[in-house]
């Protein structure tokens, strides 16, 4: 191969580009130059092959070209080579295209001097089957081993070079797979770098034949290859792989994996020498193992805080247990206490509380659990006459309540309320059961028998499950629309929308009776969207403003807060809605609201906040969260014509929300008297009973706009 001057001049330019990329590694260089030696009888090889047009070899030796002048940074070569090489591999490769990326890869061979392809001695460095660069290695146990298995010459030079130069691993060559099936147990190298592509036995059957060999299994193979297809990457691990480094790599790349693994493998070394240490101390592991379950089965039946048996220990026990008496003891209003002195005064009467349970029932027959964070049980292996269970019932009540709890001289007087049961079957639960009652009837403690209705509670808990299940599957839910009147002009305005069960029978049902249940049994968050939907479509040719009552659990499901968005979207309906939010709610979980009513409003919905004065009412959060409705709750409506501290209540609501802009609603509008003292105190829209009650339909209106005064009932 002949170039003339000026391709001479730009060979050299190449070279020394190509020698410049290998940042001055004389070794490298050195592997280089002696690859550029080898390069003419490649492309003769490839020549050949093209001619023939047998797609195999075409693509075998375009491979090995690729590979060993890829990992030497010879770009030019590498591309050409390897867009022959992809050609080559399809089933219906195009001879034509191999051909012209053959004479572009000519040419870039071309400009290379002859002086550096002159290729006097064809002499490889190492024997062909296998040679190792240091004597005496066989011997040797002192360094790690490394066995570099590749058909390329020039691979093999490079990858020695480079690990003999950057550690001192001892090299192991072999050009092909069965020249190391025949001396590998000889030589037991600690990490084998293995080729794919060969031609005697490709890498994947080296790899099958040393995993099946019960004495080279171990050894760890990294396979290096060309082969970029996940497929091969694949099984290359299922063949039994650590790991996986493609042609071109990085040297650093190299160096950093090859000295894991081989770090990996003295680990399992280590590790298999003790584990052959510690086959004589089986005995000792047993117990150990033992031991360690012991303290997992006690952690997994103990309370962390107090040590004491957890609710699993319990029921366990209560499964062995013939006839027995459960005491339950639940802390009041624990949450609270918690949120307002903090968790840590929670533990210390949780401690405190169950110390004091504990000297109660020490010395009697009674045992002691932890369950949930603010509730204990006292149980008893018997079942006890009612005069004994009243009796230890009031003694445990004076114990844990006679006395305040003290945290860094803060005193608290705690109330406790106990659910006692004696029931054979279920007395876990009945215990809970009335455990409830005594909460919600603001006693001390109930004792469980059959003639209370209870059970009877839960039946119809259970009852209303089916029937909002089946009203959702069977489309018996519907919005009914309530007016809401201007209180200046008396026109109507706007409506709010109220979900509606229909029954079996038609009767028309509140959402008193069944929202609890629909939110317990999962339900309700289909009833909101088809609240949703059903409104909307019902306002779409309507000119009526419209609101939307929406919980905290709305607000917190991203698949409803979708939905909301889908249908502001799809009806076009944004500067007539307004969603209605709890005011107890939204500042109980305020950040969350928050980010919620900034979303719709950037879309241009209102926001009202509904029943603003019940309980504990906070202007700042109204104010941070910028909304456009005050919804006055109807416990200061209902008697605020005779009520002056409901009038003072409401004023104040009223002048605070003019002030920033805010509209305000007064609800349970129900007699003429209230609505003429709302209007009074300034409110500026009035809903309820005297206005209209809820409705499936919105009033037709007709070509003028019909007034309150015209249609309302004349309720006094």
């Amino acid at each position: 191969m002949t170039a003339d001057h000026s391709e001479s001049e730009t060979g050299e330019k190449m070279v020394r580009v190509w020698l410049k990329s290998m940042g001055g590694n004389r070794a490298l260089e050195r592997v280089f130059m002696d690859g550029l030696k080898s390069l003419p009888g490649r492309i003769d090889e490839l020549g050949q092959a093209i001619e023939k047009n047998t797609g195999k070899d075409i693509q075998f030796i375009a491979h090995n070209i690729k590979g060993a002048y890829g990992n030497l940074g010879v770009t030019d070569i590498y591309e050409l080579a390897s867009k022959i090489d992809m050609e080559a591999k399809k089933d219906n490769y195009r001879i034509e295209d191999i051909k012209d990326n053959f004479k572009k890869l000519l040419e870039v061979v071309k400009q290379i001097p002859d002086k550096y392809m002159n290729n006097n001695e064809n002499k490889e460095e190492v024997p062909h089957q296998v040679a190792a660069l240091n004597t005496g290695l066989k011997n040797r146990t002192d360094k790690s081993k490394i066995l570099i298995v590749d058909d390329n010459k020039e691979n093999r030079k490079l990858i020695a070079t480079i690990i003999k130069r950057n550690t001192d691993h001892e090299i192991l060559l072999a050009s092909s797979g069965k020249a190391v099936l025949t001396f590998i147990e000889d030589y037991d190298p600690d990490l084998i770098l293995l080729d794919i592509k060969m031609p005697d036995m490709d890498g994947f059957e080296v790899a099958e034949a040393l995993k099946s060999n019960p004495v080279t299994k171990e050894i760890p193979i990294l396979f290096i290859t060309a082969l970029r297809d996940t497929e091969y990457k694949i099984k290359a691990f299922n063949m039994g792989g650590i790991d996986f480094i493609s042609k071109p790599f990085n040297i650093d790349e190299l160096l950093a994996r090859v000295n894991t693994h081989l770090q990996l493998k003295q680990v399992q070394n280590e590790l298999k020498m003790k584990n052959r240490l510690l086959a004589d101390r089986e005995t000792h592991l047993i117990h150990l193992v033992e031991e360690k379950t012991r303290k997992i089965t006690e952690q997994l039946y103990t309370d962390t805080l107090t040590k004491l048996p957890n609710r699993l220990r319990l029921i366990e026990d209560l499964k062995n247990s013939v006839s027995s008496t459960l005491i339950l003891v639940n802390i009041d209003n624990f949450k609270q206490i918690n949120n307002f002195f903090g968790n840590k005064m929670g533990d210390t009467i949780i401690l405190e509380l169950g110390n004091r349970l504990k000297t109660a029932v020490e010395g009697s027959e009674c045992r002691l659990y932890k369950l949930h964070a603010d509730e204990y049980a006292v149980l008893i292996d018997e079942k006890l006459e009612l005069y004994e269970l009243k009796k230890l019932v009031n003694s445990l009540h004076r114990s844990v309540e006679n006395v305040p709890y003290t945290y860094r001289g803060q005193k608290i007087w705690v109330n406790v309320s106990f659910g006692v049961s004696g029931e054979k079957d279920n007395i876990l639960e009945t215990a809970d059961m009335v455990l409830k009652q005594v909460k919600k009837k603001n006693l001390h403690y109930l004792i469980y028998n059959k003639s209370m209705d209870i059970l009877t509670e839960y039946e119809n808990n259970l009852k209303w499950a089916r029937v909002v299940k089946d009203a959702v599957e069977e489309d018996r839910i519907l919005p009914f629309f309530q007016l809401i009147v201007n209180n200046r002009n008396h026109i109507i305005e706007k409506y709010e929308s109220l979900a509606r069960l229909i029954d079996e029978t038609g009767n028309v049902i509140s959402p008193y009776y069944f929202l609890k249940v629909a939110k317990i049994s999962k339900q309700y968050k289909y009833i909101t969207r088809i609240i949703l939907e059903k409104s909307f479509s019902t306002f779409h040719k309507a000119g009526f403003e419209f609101s939307i009552n929406l919980s905290v659990e709305d607000i917190l499901d991203r698949r409803t807060v979708d939905f909301i968005t889908a249908c502001l979207k799809e009806y076009g309906l944004n500067q007539k809605v307004v969603f209605e939010i709890l005011e107890s709610e939204g500042i109980e979980s305020y950040d969350e609201v928050s980010k919620f009513i900034s979303r719709v409003k950037n879309l241009g919905a209102a926001i009202a906040i509904d029943d603003f004065g019940a309980g504990y009412s906070n202007f700042a959060h109204i104010l941070k969260l910028e909304v456009d409705y005050i919804k006055i709750d109807s416990s200061l409506i209902k008697n605020i014509e005779k009520d002056i501290n409901s009038q003072i209540v409401v004023k104040t609501i009223v002048d605070f929300s003019s002030r920033l802009g805010i509209k305000t609603i007064a609800e349970f509008v129900d007699s003429r008297a209230i609505f003429e003292k709302v209007c009074e105190l300034g409110v500026d829209f009035s809903q309820g009973y005297l206005i209209s009650e809820p409705k499936p339909a919105i009033v037709d209106t007709g070509a003028g706009i019909q007034t309150f005064t015209q249609m309302t009932r004349q309720v006094t």
